[in-house]
């Protein structure tokens, strides 16, 4: 069941398409991971879906309910308490402490008086829970933030860089509590991010964005199988493998005097019966073979492959 969906989602500032009919869902009991390259639309898209800012069209769905910033009355409370996001920076207040934030969130929640403590334990900040804001690092303030968005034990976390600042030992702990709240609580997560291999690790599904567009959603499986898959061959001579190749249409890279590297696209392809196919090939034409292996492509070459395509150049725009 998808704890949010979004359909044709569009938004402008001035003559620049920052959304550009954009289709989203985030299930539940799982991680969504939203990548895009700088400018690519990730704020304004997540603004949009906690009611912050109006689409220019489209519709927004949260728990089968229609939301969206004209949303009024108790249906709109009753959404807004099942859900807790942190965009950009934590709006925070240095004289005050993290306790004293916790506070602030409980009373206007009407959460139970140990949420607080609990929400702070959770997130690695009980020992500074009195010290005031200002004197935090901004890995803190970070955690903090994360603590604020937590406080009410939403039913989907909406997360804009939530590992900005975080030092490794933090990021790790920030991916266990993630996951454990996703897969052992049920909770919808979705968070933008920057670093693919700490999202790697992290998220069940993916969705990326590029100029405002939806280029990807599914699982972490099919976005690898949209790029390219690497065939290396290791013969006695790669000159001569080389040669045999080309003359059957077949494009290779030269490592080195012994090994090729063939790019293939991996869609449609079995990779068992491509590999004897040239092997058949290679050692048909006297070229010894001594090695054959598939090299999976990382989630960071797909996520280039499909966000480096060649555009027309787009202008900046400072997401909203």
């Amino acid at each position: 069941m998808m704890a949010l969906e979004a359909h044709g989602l569009e938004k402008s500032f001035g003559a620049v398409c920052a959304v550009d009919k954009l289709d989203l869902e985030i299930p539940k009991g799982a991680v969504t991971a939203f990548l895009g390259p700088n400018g690519a639309g990730k704020t304004t898209t997540l603004r949009m879906l906690l009611g912050l800012i109006r689409p220019d069209r489209g519709h927004i769905e949260v728990f089968g309910r229609p939301f969206s910033s004209d949303t009024r009355g108790e249906g709109r409370r009753e959404t807004l308490r099942r859900v807790g996001g942190l965009i950009e920076e934590p709006t925070l207040y240095g004289h005050l402490s993290g306790l004293e934030h916790l506070e602030i969130v409980r009373r206007y929640r009407g959460l139970p008086k140990s949420s607080s403590l609990d929400t702070l334990r959770s997130m690695g900040l009980e020992a500074a829970r009195n010290r005031k804001v200002s004197e935090y690092s901004l890995g803190m303030r970070q955690r903090l933030g994360i603590a604020m968005a937590l406080a009410p034990d939403p039913d989907l976390l909406l997360l804009d860089e939530p590992m900005n600042g975080l030092d490794p030992a933090g990021i790790q702990e920030l991916r266990q509590a993630l996951r454990e709240m996703a897969h052992e609580r049920g909770m919808a997560v979705f968070l933008s991010s920057h670093l693919l291999t700490e999202v790697s690790l992290l998220a069940d599904r993916f969705c990326i964005l590029r100029q405002g567009k939806r280029l990807f959603s599914g699982p972490a499986a099919d976005l690898q199988d949209l790029a390219k898959s690497r065939l290396r061959i290791s013969t006695t001579s790669s000159t001569k493998a080389l040669e045999c190749l080309r003359q059957a249409g077949v494009e290779a890279q030269v490592l080195s005097n012994q090994t090729l590297i063939i790019e293939l696209d991996s869609q449609g392809l079995e990779p068992q019966k491509e590999a004897a196919r040239l092997n058949h090939l290679l050692v048909t034409h006297q070229c010894d073979v001594f090695e054959l292996a598939w090299q999976n492509s990382s989630l960071e070459e797909a996520f280039l492959e499909l966000t480096n395509q060649d555009d027309s150049p787009r202008p900046e725009v400072t997401e909203r």
